[in-house]
C-alpha cells in the first residue's frame, strides 16, 4: 500500500479540481488546498491465494544516530506480529545498510549465537522479540565513505549471486513466500543523487559523493548502469514473481520535521520513499516516533497481501473529515463505511484478485484551510434627495405700447416696474430686481447737444 501526503507528492486525480478551486477562492492569507493535510492510501489485492508464508527483512542504517530508533522498532515487533493471520509461517532477518566494500552488504546480521533467520515456527513471540532487539542493537558499523547509509544498494547486493543463494540456504527468500521489507534510515540513501536542499554538501557528506562514484553502478544483463530505485524494483519483481511484495520505509519525509542538530543536507529518505511509492508501499515519518502505530499498520498491510481483504486501515489515524473520504476500486468510486474507533474503511465491494484500491481523505482541524463564516454585508444607505420646491414663475403683464414722437420710428415698449421675486427660503434672502432708470425727456429736434438714452444710437 502506498500513502501519499499531498504536501510532498503529486495530487491524486480526485484532488486536482478541488485544489484549483481552493487556490482560486481562498481568502488572502489562507492556505492553498495542497497545504491542507490530505492523504491517499493505495492497496493491492493479492494476485492469487498465497501459501500463508512471509519473509520479513529489515534493512537498517547502522550509523550511531539511529541507535535509539532501531531499538524501538524492534521493541514494537509484537504490534507487527499481532496483525498477521493465525498460523502464518513468518521468517525475520536483519540486513545492515552497508556499502559494497563491506562484507556485510547484502548479508544477514547475527548478534550472538541466535539464528540468522528467526522463525515463528521455531521461536515463541517473546523469543522472536528478544532476538530481534539484539540484532537491531548490536549492529556492525560501516566505515567511510558509506557510513552504513546505503540500504538500497545493500538490498540489491542481497538479491544477487552467492549472497542470494546463501540467504535461501538459511530459509529466507523462499520461492513460495510473500516478501515484506522495511528500509530504515535518518538520511537519504547515498546512491540517490537528488539532494534535499540542492546546495554544496558539508565536509561530512563529501565522502558520500565518493561512495556514490565507487559503488552506485551495477551490472544489468552485462551492461554497467547507474543504480536507481527503478532497477531495484525490477529486481525484486523478477525474484518474487507473482508472490506478494510489501515494502515500507521509516525515515524523514518532511524536511521541516527533521530535528534541530540532525543533518538537513540530505535528511529526507528520498531514495527509499521513491522505491516504496513505485511499489504501492507505505512510508512512515521517523519524526512521529510512534513505531507501535507503524509496525501495527504495516503488519495489517502485509496481512492484506496474503488474502483478499474487505477492510483497509488508513495510514493516518482519527481526526478525519468524514465527508472527504472517497474509495475507488479499480478506478470506480465505491460506497463505503468508516469505523472511527478502528480507523478502518470497509468498501461495499473490494474487487477481486489483483484489484487496486485507493482511499483519498483529509484531516480536519487547524491544519485545514480556514473557512470563514459568511458575513452579511451591511446595507448601503440610500440617500434620497429632498424634493425641490418649485421656483415661482412671475409672468410679466403684457406691456402697453407707447407711441413716441414720429421721428423715432417703431414704438418703444416701456416695461412697468416688476414685482420683486421671492424664491423659497432654502435659497436665502429674497432677491430684489431693481427697475431700470426712467429715461430723460427726449429733446425736441434742433435742440443743442445730445442727451438721453438714444443719443449714442442715433448720434443726435
Amino acid at each position: 500500500m502506498r500513502s501519499i501526503n499531498w504536501k510532498s507528492a503529486r495530487l491524486p486525480t480526485l484532488g486536482v479540481a478541488a485544489f484549483v478551486a481552493g487556490f482560486l477562492l481562498a481568502p488572502p492569507g489562507a492556505k492553498a488546498a495542497d497545504e491542507a493535510v490530505c492523504h491517499s492510501d493505495a492497496f493491492q489485492q493479492p494476485k492469487a491465494p498465497s501459501a500463508n508464508k512471509v519473509d520479513y527483512l529489515l534493512v537498517v542504517d547502522t550509523s550511531g544516530s539511529m541507535d535509539d530508533e532501531r531499538s524501538r522498532i524492534a521493541e514494537n515487533i509484537g504490534s507487527f506480529l499481532d496483525r498477521l493471520p493465525d498460523g502464518v509461517d513468518l521468517r525475520i532477518a536483519v540486513m545492515p545498510a552497508h556499502g559494497t566494500s563491506s562484507k556485510y552488504s547484502g548479508a544477514f546480521l547475527q548478534a550472538k549465537k541466535e539464528p540468522y533467520v528467526l522463525s515463528s515456527k521455531a521461536l515463541s513471540k517473546s523469543d522472536l522479540r528478544k532476538h530481534l532487539i539484539a540484532k537491531m542493537k548490536k549492529v556492525v558499523n560501516d566505515l567511510a565513505p558509506a557510513y552504513g547509509e546505503m540500504p538500497l544498494i545493500s538490498l540489491w547486493n542481497g538479491l544477487e549471486g552467492s549472497k542470494l543463494e546463501l540467504s535461501k540456504s538459511r530459509g529466507f527468500f523462499r520461492d513460495d513466500a510473500a516478501l515484506a521489507v522495511t528500509l530504515v534510515s535518518d538520511e537519504n540513501d547515498v546512491c540517490y543523487k537528488e539532494e534535499t536542499l540542492n546546495r554544496k554538501p558539508p565536509l561530512t557528506q563529501r565522502d558520500e559523493e565518493r561512495a556514490r562514484q565507487l559503488w552506485c553502478k551495477v551490472r544489468v544483463d552485462g551492461v554497467v548502469r547507474d543504480f536507481n530505485a527503478e532497477l531495484l524494483k525490477d529486481r525484486i519483481s523478477a525474484i518474487k514473481g507473482k508472490n506478494p511484495v510489501a515494502l515500507s520505509a521509516i525515515g524523514y519525509e518532511d524536511l521541516a520535521r527533521i530535528p534541530v542538530g540532525r543533518n538537513r543536507y540530505d535528511g529526507v529518505f528520498a531514495g527509499a520513499i521513491q522505491l516504496v511509492h513505485e511499489t504501492e508501499g507505505r512510508v512512515y515519518e521517523l519524526a512521529d516516533r510512534d513505531f507501535s502505530h507503524a509496525m501495527d499498520n504495516f503488519g495489517h498491510f502485509v496481512s492484506s497481501q496474503l488474502e483478499a481483504k474487505t477492510e483497509f486501515p488508513l495510514s493516518h489515524p482519527n481526526n478525519l473529515l468524514l465527508s472527504s473520504i472517497v474509495v475507488r476500486v479499480d478506478e470506480v468510486v465505491i460506497a463505503h463505511q468508516y469505523s472511527e474507533s478502528r480507523n478502518i474503511v470497509t468498501p461495499a465491494s473490494s474487487g477481486t484478485w489483483g484489484s487496486s484500491i485507493r482511499i483519498d481523505y483529509c484531516e480536519k482541524g487547524s491544519d485545514q484551510p480556514p473557512v470563514d463564516p459568511p458575513v452579511t454585508p451591511s446595507p448601503t444607505p440610500v440617500v434620497v434627495p429632498p424634493t425641490p420646491q418649485p421656483t415661482p414663475v412671475v409672468v410679466a403683464p403684457t406691456p402697453t405700447p407707447v407711441t413716441p414722437p414720429e421721428v423715432f420710428g417703431d414704438p418703444i415698449v416701456i416695461l412697468p416696474t416688476p414685482t420683486p421675486i421671492v424664491p423659497p427660503e432654502v435659497f436665502g434672502d429674497p432677491i430684489v430686481i431693481l427697475p431700470a432708470p426712467s429715461p430723460s425727456p427726449s429733446p425736441s429736434p434742433g435742440t443743442a447737444g445730445c442727451q438721453g438714452i438714444f443719443c449714442n444710437v442715433f448720434g443726435v
